[in-house]
């Protein structure tokens, strides 16, 4: 990858994520806000009818799952120091700066944009959880976890792996989410949170291209 195009795809992974993309949408469905709005304080419990609020509410708890677990990143070159005495390799460490800044930001304007009206306060409850989702889930984290360990450079692959496909999860929920969303600031953040993550899934995808790349020459 050309250095040029490196720095530049930096300096817009690095801007300030706090000002939305000027998308306007215009179209509100006033009796849909209305409809979402008087259920707000209502518990939820999900019985798979056609109510709009399950999904969004279940992408905005998948949404703030992955911007904590995003937001804790910055544990990981101290756990890896404390352990081994060394430093994570400089791109991994850059990207685990990018990341973990980016998530603590947007984490902070998701809490408050759940607050506007038509308010997504409550949390996605499924009476018949998915368990083998559940344990596909613990089995991925119990494996992350356990590549703290590894002395060699593959933990930095297995990271930069692990990452790209979490920001993809990242981009792809906040499109799915748009799709049922109402509120214009919400709409305004989801294209431009899914815009942000793409790039950054997209610099460390050609990232680790290029590391393949003069890995064969």
């Amino acid at each position: 990858m050309a250095a040029s195009t490196s720095k530049n795809t930096k300096n817009n992974l690095e801007c300030k994520s706090t000002s939305y993309i000027d998308v306007h949408d215009g179209r509100e469905d006033k009796s849909i806000i209305q409809q979402h709005a008087s259920k707000q304080r209502q518990p939820l419990k999900v019985q798979g009818n056609n109510d709009d609020m399950p999904e969004i509410l279940m992408g905005y708890d998948i949404l703030t799952n992955l911007l904590n677990g995003h937001s804790n990143l910055w544990i990981v070159p101290t756990l890896r120091k404390l352990t081994f005495g060394n430093k994570l390799h400089e791109e991994t460490q850059r990207y685990i700066n990018i990341i973990q800044i980016a998530a603590s930001e947007r984490k902070r304007e998701l809490r408050h944009l759940r607050q506007l009206e038509p308010r997504m306060t409550d949390h996605y409850q499924d009476e018949k959880p998915n368990q083998m989702a559940d344990e596909i889930v613990k089995n991925v984290a119990w494996k992350v976890a356990s590549n703290l360990s590894n002395r060699s450079d593959q933990f930095n692959v297995d990271f930069a792996f692990v990452q790209i496909t979490s920001c993809t999860l990242v981009s792809s929920t906040a499109l799915a989410v748009l799709k049922f969303e109402t509120n214009r600031e919400r709409i305004k953040w989801l294209k431009e949170v899914s815009v942000q993550y793409k790039l950054i899934r997209d610099e460390m995808r050609d990232t680790m291209l290029d590391y393949i790349r003069r890995g064969e020459k």
